[in-house]
This record gives C-alpha cells, structure tokens and sequence, in this order.
C-alpha cells in the first residue's frame, strides 16, 4: 500500500501541483465542495456556455459530496485528491479481504489486492482529476466481501455511500447484485429474497428516481444532460432503454466498432481488459453480467472520450476484473501460485506500456511517473501561487481551466471565456492552456481584453494575466 499509493499520489498531487488538473471535473467538484462547506446550495458556474448553469447535483446526483467536507476544511483545493487516493487503497484492501473470504490464504490474497492496484483503470483515473464513480467503484469489492460473509448491515451501509456517489451507480448495483446472486446460486432461495432482492428493488427506485425526478427537478430540465450523451438512441430514458433493446445486434456492433475515426480506441479497450485478467469474465459470466450497465454506459455513448482506456471511464472494470480473478483463483489455488505473480506482472506491464504510448486525449507526461517532464513546467510556480493568493476569496472569477481548482474557493466562477458578472479575469500565459478556446481565439481574447476600456491589466508575469473587470 505504501509503494502504490507513492506511485498514486506522484500521479495526481504532482497534476495538481504543477496546474494540470482542470475546470472540469476538479474545479467544478471543489467549486461545489467549497460551497456545501458553507452550508450553501451550489450552482454550477464552470460551464462552456452560459446555458450551462445549473445546481451541481442536477449535473451529477452526488450527496456522498457532503461526507467529504471535514476533509475539505483540513486540505483545501486538494482534498478531493487525497480523497480519491486513499479509497483506491481501501479498494486493494477489500480485494485482499474478498480473496481471504474466498479460501486463498494470505499469500494469494496478497497478490490478489496487488494485481488490483496494477489494472491500468487506476492511473487512467488518477490522470484525469477526481471522480464520484471511481469512489463508488472502489467501495465494490467490500460490498462484495460483506454480501459473501453476510454481513448485512455492513453490506446495506456500504450499498448506500454507492448509491450517494453518483445516479448511474443504481443501475451498476442492480446488475452487480444480480450476478452476485448467479455466483452464489442463489437467485430465487428464501434468504436472498429476504435481504439481495430488496436491495436490487432500492438500487433500482433509487436510480429511476434519481435519473427521472430528482436531478430533472434540481435542474429544471425534462431529462438528465447525461442522457445527451446516447442522443443517438433516442430521447430520453426510457426511448434510449426500448431501442436498445429492440436492435440487439446494433448494440452488439457498437461494442467493438462504429463509423467514427476513433472507433479503434474500442478495441484496444479490450485488448486491454484481457490482458489485465478480463479472462476470467468470460469464464464465470456472473461477472458480465454485473457489467452490462457499464458496457453499455461506455461503447454505447456518442462520446469517443469514452470508448478508449484513458479517463475514468474504466475505473468500473477494475473492481469486477479482480473479483472474477480471485474467484477463478479460488477454485485453482495451486495453479494460481505461479499466475498470481505472472499476472500482476503482465497486468502492471501493460500498465506502463500504456502510460507511454497515449492515443488518447491527454498527454504522456499527466501519467507517466517514470517520465522526466512528467515533474517540468514551463511555469515559475512560485510566482504563479503569489500571485494568487492575493486574489480576494470573495470575488467572482473567469479563469483559464487549469487554475480553476485552485481557484474555486468563491461563490462565482467562470470558465474563461465565460466573463459574465465576473469581477477579475485570471489567465495562464503558456501554450497548451486555452482549452476550450483555440490557440488563435485566445490569443483574439487577449488582445480585445486589452484593448478594452472596461479590463484593466492590473498584473502580467511571464506565465499570468490579471485583468481587473471595470463595472
């Protein structure tokens, strides 16, 4: 746990360090943490257009977000890192704990929890800011462990923070409970009636609840904006469910290629699951099973950021694929004394050849800790953190991306070029931070800042401009 979580934190904290965390998803999650830690409602300011504001949790329906405020009083703008961190290392405990139950011995158990901490979904994650779902994803395997040992109340409370980390963990839950229940054989015995079934039954209220009348009624809007991201299925979700189901083989297709360019990250995706122990999935198919909802979610989306294996949009995998390996392990445990370290050796070998040939949409130097620019900026830091620490906390911002998580400690902020009712603009000077605009659009915006009578340039360095907004 030591060494992994070294390597986890020289991924993220060293993002977050050197401004190469983002507006979205870590400057909206602290914008909103900061806001919940005062006891106020949060709106959701960081958007690309000015459509976009909206309550955050009409955006993503995540109440676990209250839970994380004392932590957030204690770290600041970096919280949500640490957090995010130590449940990745909860999650390698609860594959050890899972594979104990199962009858492996400390020493398979061992290798169990680090061949989970080598599956490339991990640093994918910590790459790419925080996330709810990977919190929820590494809450599986105890989930897991406390079902097998039938430990209900532990087992109901672990369901429950699932459910509150983000809307779409209602439908994972539902299909992970129901292949629990094929794995244990036990689908329709009296026990499982009693305690499996209504937890299946309340993970599924809980998201058509969550899906269909909370967030639609925090938002103001008719359906969830997550569910644009299947447009091509329809309108809806109930439209997008019925024409999935009526075009089998379409969905089928659409899990391996599509005609998009980018179709080919789809592949790689399960080239990769395969090689880190997505195997044993097809050996005991309980385990498909508990990620049809994820299959979909991902190779069914409009968005090629979700085909591939960079982001967080693996993080689910992870958990499933080690479960499905220890229980393989369970029934083959002498064999699995020379797989076990074989695997984690493969697995983490995949890991780093990853790391260093990205075709995906962020750079080596976010992920690959064995690579020198990996701790390089162009940035002076130091001067870059003086200069805003002497930005007042009680002042509406429109800020470059990459400051916007350590900026979010105010009640207005903007992503910059979205300036409305914005006291002060603060931007980085340095190539590769423009996001969303182009390099030739901002470099525009700059020169009509300046130009403007209404921006004063009240502070440039070689890495920063702070225009003060005139009213």
């Amino acid at each position: 746990m030591v060494v992994f979580g070294f390597a986890f934190a020289l991924i993220s904290l060293v993002n977050h360090h050197l401004f190469r965390t983002h507006a979205l998803d870590l400057g909206m999650m602290n914008h909103a943490l900061h806001s919940f830690s005062e006891f106020n409602a949060n709106t959701f300011t960081l958007g690309l257009t000015e459509a976009d504001e909206k309550p955050f949790l009409g955006t993503h329906f995540s109440p676990v977000m209250f839970l994380y405020v004392p932590v957030y009083w204690l770290l600041g703008n970096s919280s949500l890192l640490f957090i995010q961190i130590a449940a990745m290392l909860l999650g390698g405990i609860g594959v050890f704990r899972a594979a104990q139950s199962a009858g492996l011995g400390d020493r398979l158990s061992m290798w169990a929890g680090f061949h989970f901490y080598a599956i490339w979904g991990i640093y994918a994650a910590l790459e790419f800011d925080f996330h709810n779902n990977v919190m929820g994803a590494m809450l599986v395997p105890w989930l897991w462990h406390f079902l097998a040992q039938r430990r209900k109340v532990s087992a109901a409370l672990v369901l429950t923070i699932i459910l509150a980390c983000q809307e779409n963990m209602g439908l994972w839950m539902v299909f992970f409970l129901l292949g629990f229940l094929l794995h244990e054989r036990s689908l329709f015995k009296r026990e499982s009636l009693r305690f499996e079934w209504p937890l299946i039954v309340f993970s599924a209220l809980y998201f058509g609840l969550a899906l269909g009348w909370i967030m639609p009624t925090i938002a103001g809007e008719t359906h969830s904006s997550q569910l644009s991201r299947y447009s091509e299925w329809g309108v809806g979700g109930w439209d997008i469910a019925r024409n999935m189901l009526s075009h089998p083989l379409q969905v089928v297709q659409h899990l391996f290629t599509c005609d998009h360019p980018d179709a080919p990250a789809k592949v790689e995706f399960h080239w990769m699951m395969m090689i880190a122990g997505g195997w044993a999935c097809l050996r005991h198919p309980q385990f498909l099973c508990m990620l049809i909802p994820i299959y979909a979610q991902k190779m069914l989306s409009n968005a090629p950021s979700f085909w591939g294996v960079g982001r967080q949009y693996s993080i689910e995998f992870v958990p499933i694929i080690s479960l499905a390996v220890v229980f393989l392990a369970s029934k083959h445990r002498r064999l699995f004394q020379a797989i076990y370290p074989l695997l984690f050796v493969v697995t983490l070998g995949s890991t780093i050849v990853k790391f260093k040939e990205r075709k995906d949409f962020f750079k080596r130097e976010c992920i690959d800790l064995f690579y020198a620019p990996h701790y390089e900026t162009h940035l002076d830091l130091a001067v870059v953190r003086d200069v805003l620490s002497n930005i007042p906390d009680d002042i509406s911002l429109s800020v470059s991306s990459s400051l916007a998580p350590h900026l979010a400690n105010r009640p207005i902020l903007r992503l910059f070029p979205q300036e409305q009712d914005a006291d002060m603009i603060v931007l980085v000077n340095d190539p590769g931070n423009e996001w969303p605009l182009t390099e030739m659009q901002f470099q525009d915006h700059i020169a009509r800042l300046k130009a403007s009578d209404r921006h004063i340039l009240v502070e440039e360095t070689a890495d920063l401009w702070v225009f003060q907004v005139l009213p």
